[in-house]
């Protein structure tokens, strides 16, 4: 059987609906970790992209940068 995917979203699975498969992510503190330590420019380019989407809006580089950059606002 084939399954056709165009694009990959997270969202409420609906009522009653079978869950097919999971994936646990390592907790942060351990990728920025392993970031920082090899100076792992992918990691942080993804880790930057994640921050975008979860701060609502879009899952880019430059969304992540910008939110990065008002919670250090303060700090600076």
């Amino acid at each position: 059987m084939r399954i056709d995917v165009h694009f990959v979203a997270g969202g409420v699975m609906p009522p009653g609906a079978a869950i097919l498969a999971s994936v646990q992510s390592d907790p942060l503190w351990r990728i920025v970790r392993f970031m920082d330590r090899n100076s792992d420019n992918f990691t942080a380019e993804m880790v930057a992209k994640a921050i975008g989407a979860y701060a609502g809006g879009h899952g880019s580089t430059e969304r992540g940068m910008h939110v990065a950059g008002e919670v250090a606002a303060p700090i600076i």
